[in-house]
């Protein structure tokens, strides 16, 4: 007779708790109306409101935190953060028994004279740098191109055999074909900055087309494109990207850089940021990834944001209010949310206008460096890398400046596009373990190491048994496409593109502003590499970050406009 006496009301109340501790429901109030539910309601009475909530703690979130922070220091500032550790796509390891150098998984350098953000930001932090050598003047390093093995010195005559390069593209370098493509697409005027996104080419403008599309439709030939992909070492650099954007990447860096990382790697740059961020007092919650943001009204009838976040570490939904929001995610993570700005075409489409890069990285470490063996000794390899159109697509070497204290030594295999996702099905557990791994999300499998080293051998024109079996071995994939999981020993895994690329069809400059801030009835705003004007670097996750907090919060610039300016006409010179 009780339960029949119940109330409609009670039902439905029942009901709801019983749909938010299953997290099955939504329960957006008014959807696509701005109406906005109590917050009362998730709370189940007062509301702890933050002023912002910063999601993502890498290095555009962890800026973020820590210049709201230290500007306004009154301001209640929250970061939450997915997994169990700071940096997102920058992550250093440190390699058992070596301690003279770290190894990167994510992003691995900058450069000085061209990125001021990054060269600003480590004077601020005290973080001390090193020089990063890519050994690009080593004309003996190894190539493996298209099943044959040459050294740097020969790739102009050899590259002639192996690409069918016209005649006006024989004997002449890769660098030197792609210079006079963009020469020949370029204007004479433009040359000296990055150029016009509107400029007409074929009848188009320049934005409509990919790189590819634009080189052999200039007579670039099918022959020469690959005889520049291939020997970049980079699968996605040059195939589909927004030719306007390769374009101003190209005059941006072709010239002399000064290549630069931090001596205990990249992640301390974003540790060093949260670190300061708690000491002026803000707060980080890790394990906690935003699964969906809407609003709600507090007891004084004013709107304010509300997260719903899963804990792993709990196993249970929270619920997180702020005045206002910043997102310093990836494209996909950002996608993953539910959030009703998300739901018009318009901003869907401008989300779209990037896309997602694989990558991957694999450390061999080894008792000691075997390409300085005598029988290796020609190649002159102490630093750098080699570069193969094999999925081991570039080796990076790594040895003790102190022989005498110890020779181990290790190598960094890069790959980026499909040939990153080659190596994805061998990091599987149905595979037998490496034995020399760490705990990690994809494991190093012994399977995985052997084609590595067979690959590696080819590279370098030996026997395999020359280079010995690793004594240690990790494994990282950037993908967005695999799921969000709890790994065993290892934490809370956020899958992540590694990088993107803009899309041919979009102007780049005018959507990089417009995805700061996707629906104007809605303070949430969004920052990263993603939609940034320097893709790929930490330097465009900072760039977006300071812009998004001088437009919406008021704050002053960390790189001011007359230092951009600075770097612009030391780039004209360089060029």
């Amino acid at each position: 007779a009780f339960y029949f006496l119940l109330s409609l009301r009670t039902v439905w109340n029942a009901a709801a708790v019983l749909c938010i501790l299953a997290s099955a429901c939504s329960f957006r109030l008014g959807k696509g109306h701005n109406q906005s539910q109590s917050c009362s309601f998730h709370a189940g009475g007062d509301v702890d409101v933050q002023d912002v909530i910063i999601v993502g703690g890498g290095p555009a979130g962890t800026f973020a935190a820590w210049r709201i922070q230290q500007s306004k220091v009154a301001f209640k500032v929250l970061l939450l953060e997915a997994t169990n550790r700071i940096g997102g796509r920058l992550y250093t390891i440190q390699v058992p028994g070596i301690d003279y150098d770290v190894a990167d998984l994510g992003g691995m350098h900058y450069y000085s004279n061209l990125q001021p953000y990054m060269k600003n930001l480590l004077k601020e932090l005290k973080i001390e740098s090193k020089v990063f050598a890519m050994d690009e003047d080593n004309e003996n390093r190894p190539y493996f191109l298209r099943n044959k093995f040459l050294q740097q010195k020969d790739l102009v005559s050899v590259g002639n055999e192996l690409y069918g390069l016209r005649e006006d593209q024989k004997f002449k370098s890769p660098q030197h074909i792609l210079r006079q493509w963009f020469e020949d697409v370029v204007p004479e005027d433009q040359r000296l900055k990055p150029p016009d996104q509107m400029y007409t080419v074929f009848g188009n403008p320049l934005l409509d087309y990919s790189v590819a599309n634009l080189f052999n439709l200039n007579n670039g030939s099918g022959e020469a494109f690959d005889y520049v992909t291939d020997t970049s070492g980079y699968d996605s650099r040059y195939n589909s990207p927004n030719a306007a954007s390769v374009l101003a990447e190209y005059f941006r860096n072709y010239s002399e850089v000064n290549i630069l990382a931090p001596v205990k790697g990249m992640d301390a740059i974003p540790k060093q940021l949260a670190l300061n961020f708690t000491m002026a007092g803000g707060r980080i919650k890790m394990n906690t990834t935003v699964t969906e943001i809407d609003k709600c009204s507090i007891t004084d009838g004013t709107d304010v944001y509300v997260l719903t976040a899963y804990n792993y570490a709990s196993g249970q939904n929270a619920w997180y209010y702020a005045k206002k929001v910043v997102l310093g995610l990836t494209k996909s993570q950002i996608q993953r949310i539910h959030w009703r700005a998300l739901e018009t075409a318009k901003q869907r489409d401008l989300l779209e206008s990037v896309f997602s890069r694989a990558a991957s990285k694999l450390v061999l470490a080894f008792d000691n460096p075997w390409w300085r063996q005598e029988s290796l000794l020609y190649l002159n390899l102490t630093k750098g890398r080699t570069v193969s159109t094999l999925p081991t697509r570039q080796t990076f070497y790594f040895m003790s400046p102190n022989p005498d204290i110890t020779n181990r030594s290790f190598i960094l295999v890069y790959n980026d596009g499909s040939y990153a996702n080659f190596w994805s099905p061998l990091a599987s557990s149905h595979f037998k373990p490496f034995l020399g791994s760490s705990p990690s999300v994809f494991p190093v499998t012994e399977t995985l190491v052997q084609e590595a080293l067979r690959q590696i051998a080819v590279n370098h024109n030996v026997a395999k048994d020359i280079i010995g079996h690793p004594y240690f071995g990790y494994f990282m994939m950037w993908n967005h496409e695999f799921t969000p999981t709890n790994v065993p020993g290892y934490g809370p895994y956020m899958p992540s593109e590694s990088w993107h690329v803009w899309l041919p069809g979009y102007n780049f400059t005018e959507v990089s502003e417009a995805v700061m801030q996707l629906d104007s009835d809605w303070d949430v705003y969004i920052c990263g590499e993603a939609y940034s004007l320097q893709q790929g670097w930490t330097e465009g996750a900072l760039q977006t970050a300071d812009r998004v907090l001088a437009r919406f919060f008021d704050i002053s610039p960390f790189v001011h406009h007359t230092d951009e300016g600075k770097l612009t006409k030391t780039l004209t010179e360089l060029s």
